[in-house]
């Protein structure tokens, strides 16, 4: 090498500028190479995910049934989000191709907590959008007694509970109603009391803090 040769400073300063050059193209190539398999994963699980949609519209038109989309947020996010990758994007976009293009007998519902976040196209894909707003308080006091079921409510203040279970969907009361129940099966008890329902609406409220 040259600094053997030459057995100076500068020479084993030149030698080592030259061993970085024959070493760089060899780090950007397996950058490169590690940059490809990336790609090419990410371009299997995009195509599986279109295979998925394909199997899905396939049994859509296959068998006659009515087919839930929940959670739709999770994949008909607006495409214009900045927080929206490339891939989520085709995979909408898949979804809103076979979704034009269905002509089967099959109804299709997408439902979704957080309709903002949908991408507007989607809406003109569906005959229908109905809204569900939060339960008033004639609602809310129905919906305890209804999922309450046969146990004993009589010293239940059901204008406290009706203020515990402001804001709170249909879905959360329930299962706050299924919580109080269940508690009162295991004491061995034939009813609830207020505060037992209070508690139970606090904590699905906290469920989502």
């Amino acid at each position: 090498m040259l600094s053997i040769v030459l057995r100076s400073q500068r020479a084993v300063q030149v030698n080592i500028e030259i061993m970085r050059a024959f070493v760089r193209p060899r780090h950007a190539l397996a950058s490169n190479r590690e940059l490809a398999e990336k790609l090419m994963e990410l371009e299997r699980r995009v195509g599986a995910h279109d295979e998925n949609i394909q199997a899905i519209f396939d049994a859509i038109r296959e068998t006659r049934a009515v087919y839930l989309f929940d959670e739709f947020d999770a994949l008909g996010t607006d495409r214009a989000s900045r927080n929206e990758v490339g891939e989520i994007r085709r995979v909408l976009n898949s979804f809103l191709q076979f979704i034009e293009h269905d002509d089967s007998d099959s109804v299709i519902v997408a439902a979704t907590n957080y309709p903002t976040l949908l991408d507007r196209a989607l809406m003109r894909r569906f005959d229908a959008v109905i809204e569900y707003g939060l339960p008033d308080k004639s609602v809310v006091l129905h919906v305890l007694k209804n999922r309450l079921g046969l146990l004993k409510t009589k010293t239940v203040r059901w204008s406290t509970v009706q203020r515990a279970a402001v804001e709170l969907s249909h879905a959360d009361i329930s299962r706050a109603c299924e919580s109080a129940v269940k508690n009162a099966i295991l004491g061995r008890r034939t009813h609830v009391d207020t505060a037992e329902l209070v508690h139970a609406l606090k904590e699905r409220r906290s469920a989502h803090a």
